[in-house]
């Protein structure tokens, strides 16, 4: 079908091709117009009347073909004017509908591949709200190599959350906070839309409110692993969490494991009660580390600097399974092969902590280590 064709028929025409489509016709019309003046007043031919309508046109005005009566020099004044106005307009939209079709591929292309991150996410953790609690969630999953997808609909929100997923970004804002001399330039970042940055950083996302049961849907929750609902407000949480957990237990996902935030304590029994494996407050733990950087300093330090990010020394577990060569072994054992210094045991539903050091693991034991990763 030709362009005129589809400009003509396509019945969902919008407001900048019903423009273009216009502006052609316009040009159309001073075309005819302009041959038909000329071939009436100068006596000229078809053919010679169009070439002077086209040279006066595009403004190239060769000269070897003029009006000579004032009639026709009239005309041509008139014609000029409005011809020059009509073809500016023209290309104006010409250009205009030019970079809105681009754009729209590009908005295509990145709708396209945002879906399609959507689609491949499997056995994965929903991060249910951004900002200060969501973007660490975020990034730890994102130290990890665990796929994650952050639900918040708020922009604001999701940008801010975005953008401590970028590390150079995350950097420069470190080196800002610490060093006053210091000036970012990073505002052509700031002001990103959303699609884009995600794009850039391959982050799969849903702008949207999570308590929306065909939100939870879309982010895959009968394939999901792990849930936190992490928002500021307990009804939102609770509702996620009851949402989360009555889907996937409608779908058969029996491995989803729930973690709520809570922001008053009171609301945990709630939270728990809807679902939730485990419920946190943020106000306790920042409480419980500001004390004890008050009270034991060097462990408080010591603690901050597990989490620092820059410095590999990290908590985790090791499962040891039936044909794993940790089992038998013992805890100074494995400390000297394996670099694992075994903090506690979990068996038989028991935590032993500090085991001894001739303690030997057994099969199904969990253990709690601490370890350099690099």
């Amino acid at each position: 079908m030709s362009f005129w064709k589809r400009l003509s028929n396509n019945p969902g025409l919008g407001a900048r091709d019903t423009s273009l489509r216009d502006a052609i016709l316009l040009v159309a019309v001073i075309i005819a117009v302009g041959t038909l003046g000329y071939a009436l007043i100068e006596d000229w031919s078809v053919t010679e009347a169009l070439y002077a309508t086209v040279i006066t046109i595009t403004t190239v005005g060769y000269g070897d073909l003029a009006p000579a009566t004032p009639g026709g020099r009239a005309f041509a004044i008139i014609f000029t004017l409005l011809a020059i106005g009509a073809v500016g307009y023209t290309l104006t939209n010409l250009a205009a509908g030019i970079i809105e079709r681009s754009q729209m591929r590009r908005e295509e292309s990145l709708r396209n591949r945002q879906a399609n991150r959507l689609a491949d996410l499997n056995n994965h953790i929903i991060v249910c709200g951004g900002g200060y609690v969501g973007k660490r969630i975020a990034h730890e999953l994102t130290k990890e190599g665990k796929p994650f997808i952050v639900i918040e609909p708020l922009e604001d929100l999701m940008r801010w959350t975005l953008l401590y997923l970028d590390e150079d970004y995350r950097r420069h804002r470190y080196r800002e906070t610490a060093d006053f001399t210091y000036q970012m330039d990073e505002t052509g970042h700031e002001e990103m839309e959303i699609a884009p940055l995600a794009d850039e950083l391959d982050i799969a996302y849903i702008l949207d409110t999570p308590t929306n049961n065909a939100v939870l849907v879309r982010a895959g929750i009968e394939r999901a692993s792990g849930l936190f609902a992490v928002m500021g407000d307990d009804r939102d949480n609770l509702l996620t969490v009851l949402s989360a957990r009555a889907l996937a237990r409608e779908m058969g996902n029996t491995k989803l494991r729930v973690i709520a935030r809570t922001v008053e304590e009171e609301n945990t029994l709630k939270l728990k009660m809807a679902g939730a494996d485990r419920v946190f407050s943020p106000n306790f733990v920042e409480a419980t580390q500001l004390t004890t950087h008050m009270l034991h300093p060097h462990t408080g330090a010591f603690w901050r600097m597990t989490m620092d990010e820059t410095v590999p020394l990290r908590y985790s577990e090791v499962y040891v399974e039936a044909d794993s060569k940790l089992a038998g072994m013992t805890c100074a054992q494995i400390k000297s092969s394996e670099d694992y210094l075994v903090m506690s045991i979990f068996r038989d539903r028991e935590y032993f902590n500090l085991p001894d050091p001739d303690e030997a693991c057994q099969v199904g034991d969990v253990l709690v280590v601490m370890t350099e990763q690099y």
